[in-house]
């Protein structure tokens, strides 16, 4: 049975039961992670090819492209695979030989640089052991190849996101194409998935280390495609041999995040995915939480999406409440339905659960229409701290980042918006009121972000924004309060292992005038 969702074909349902699935026990799950403090975003099981589970917790939607960070490495991996499979490219050949241009650049071309190969870029083992900046940097690809090596080439793994950048570089120069190009034509096309976003460095190239967003559904498409040994209905997209490679152990490694029923297990890392074959496991890790675990032996795919820093918890809870019900459960003989979609209340970030109701509230806004913010020097943005961490950013960019200079609350009588200017940009975004949470646009010298805002107010001269990225991890808290006699605006980030990080609190000057008019940012 096939589901249609607008023109995108989605994978076959079935009743959880049918596939072996325990639906009570998968059901007791929002609970329990609650109850651990998880903070959970989604969860797809698929058994035998067919998707029996998919919980989603709000704000999240089926729809939304959640950014999958280096889930997108793995995804990567596999468009290596083909072009190694056309003769395109080889994994002895070496990096500065593809990477010619650079040789002049670089301080040991004949040395250990000269001896990295493409092989080291797929298993993390080029023989660096720090990690170049994302920030103020104009050349990525330079700054990799400038950072010492302090190993040689495959003597150490170190896992580096800058390596795979350098290999997506190398990928659009074989391949002909861009590296998001590359993945719709020989990847994600061929398995269906029709809507998905690729993020660019600086450099203009692909972000492969973690530039990748997609559907949960999409997530799972990808893990059932190595599951299937890189077939998909009858085609083989993907090498075989190359797919039972990824998440082998071709270097002995622990997972980052493995959950603690791993321990003392032989765990490791094959073209650029995590595995524990003692296990039967295989693991497409982003970070955060976003995981696609792949169970050869119980022939499942489990796709997470959360906002837990500690990623371990969510393994955790994938191990102990979810592989067991795959372990235990026999296939009943319950005629095969689509199972709903099951959406629970969120745990995560919203405003102050003391908010006042909306007909003490509407007064204050109505107060508040024309109210202007001025903040002094500081190095804030609306873009939640977290999310900005994994922006890759010029020098002009870093120089030109003034921080958010006013912000100004408006109120038409039914909605309200927050206009801001903030780094050579000026805007607007619209504010859920009364526990309604809005979309729009934020533009920003970085990029265009869709984000989910909602506020609240928690007494007469207290406001809170809560700001979020569709389809990240990543939430913005932005108190407006009372400070003596003064103003203040603080700002906290999330996730954050608390929950929330610390506040960042900025006394500011108090007026009235009309909403900023929107202007786009200037761009290096």
């Amino acid at each position: 049975m096939v589901r249609h969702l607008g023109t995108a074909c989605l994978l076959p349902r079935a009743s959880a039961s049918s596939l072996g699935i325990d639906e009570a026990r998968i059901l007791a799950l929002p609970d329990t992670a609650k109850e651990r403090g998880v903070r959970m975003r989604s969860l797809m099981v698929a058994r035998h090819g067919k998707v029996g589970v998919e919980l989603f917790w709000q704000p999240l939607l089926p729809s939304d492209l959640v950014r999958t960070h280096s889930v997108t490495k793995s995804v990567v991996a596999m468009a290596a695979g083909c072009l190694v499979d056309d003769g395109l490219l080889s994994e002895d050949d070496l990096v500065l030989d593809l990477l010619p241009e650079y040789r002049a650049l670089v301080d040991d071309p004949m040395g250990r640089l000269g001896r990295m190969r493409v092989r080291h870029l797929l298993s993390m083992t080029s023989g660096h052991l720090a990690e170049p900046p994302k920030q103020g940097v104009d050349d990525e690809l330079l700054a990799f190849l400038q950072t010492p090596m302090d190993a040689e080439p495959g003597e150490r793994f170190f896992y580096t996101s800058a390596g795979v950048n350098a290999l997506s570089v190398i990928l659009e120069r074989t391949g002909g194409t861009s590296l998001e190009d590359l993945l719709r034509k020989r990847v994600l096309g061929p398995i269906g998935v029709t809507r998905f976003s690729m993020e660019r460095c600086q450099s203009g190239a692909g972000k492969g280390s973690g530039g990748l967003a997609l559907t949960i559904e999409d997530m799972c498409r990808v893990g059932q495609l190595l599951l299937q040994g890189g077939r998909w209905e009858g085609r083989q997209v993907i090498p075989e041999a190359w797919t039972r490679r990824m998440g082998s152990v071709e270097v002995e490694v622990p997972l980052m995040a493995a959950p603690a029923a791993w321990a003392g297990l032989r765990q490791g890392y094959g073209l650029l995915a995590w595995g524990c074959p003692d296990a039967g496991a295989r693991v497409l890790y982003g970070l955060n939480g976003q995981f696609v675990v792949v169970l050869d032996d119980l022939d499942a795919v489990i796709v997470t999406a959360a906002a837990e820093p500690e990623a371990g918890r969510v393994l955790d809870l994938v191990w102990d409440l979810v592989v067991p019900t795959l372990r235990d459960g026999n296939a009943s003989s319950d005629p095969p339905c689509l199972p709903p979609a099951m959406v629970t209340t969120s745990h995560g970030p919203c405003p102050s659960r003391h908010a006042l109701c909306p007909d003490v509230a509407r007064p204050l806004w109505e107060g508040a229409d024309g109210t202007a913010l001025t903040l002094p020097q500081n190095h804030e943005s609306l873009v939640p701290e977290g999310f900005l961490r994994h922006v890759y950013t010029t020098s002009a960019q870093e120089e030109a980042r003034t921080g958010i200079a006013r912000l100004v609350l408006s109120w038409d009588g039914r909605d309200a918006s927050l206009s801001f200017e903030e780094s050579c940009a000026m805007g607007a975004i619209t504010l859920g009121t009364f526990d309604s949470p809005r979309r729009s646009a934020l533009a920003t010298m970085w990029g265009d972000f869709d984000v989910i805002a909602v506020a609240a107010w928690t007494d007469e001269r207290t406001l809170e924004v809560w700001l979020q990225v569709v389809g990240s991890e990543y939430w913005q808290l932005v108190t407006i309060g009372p400070s003596g006699l003064e103003r203040h605006v603080s700002f906290q980030n999330g996730p954050a292992r608390d929950g929330m990080g610390p506040a960042r609190t900025y006394d500011v000057t108090e007026s009235r005038q009309l909403p900023v008019t929107p202007r786009r940012p200037v761009r290096s």
